[in-house]
């Protein structure tokens, strides 16, 4: 982020340099909500390619609370 040209982390790098707290706010709100969307494609997909994983997960969890 800090050698960035353009980009979330230029603008955050900027606008905290610059005091400006509803930018870095906003883009943290933003960077935030892009990593939630991410985390959950990657969980659907998870879920399509390795269906045995979270089958797996599951019984070591339900093993674990017994």
């Amino acid at each position: 982020m800090v050698g960035a040209n353009s980009g979330l982390g230029y603008i955050l790098v900027v606008a905290n340099g610059n005091l400006d707290m509803a930018l870095v706010f906003a883009v943290l709100v933003w960077l935030v909500v892009v990593s939630l969307v991410l985390t959950g494609l990657i969980e659907l997909l998870e879920r399509f390619v390795l269906p045995w994983s979270r089958k797996s997960r599951n019984e070591v969890l339900a093993r674990g609370s017994a």
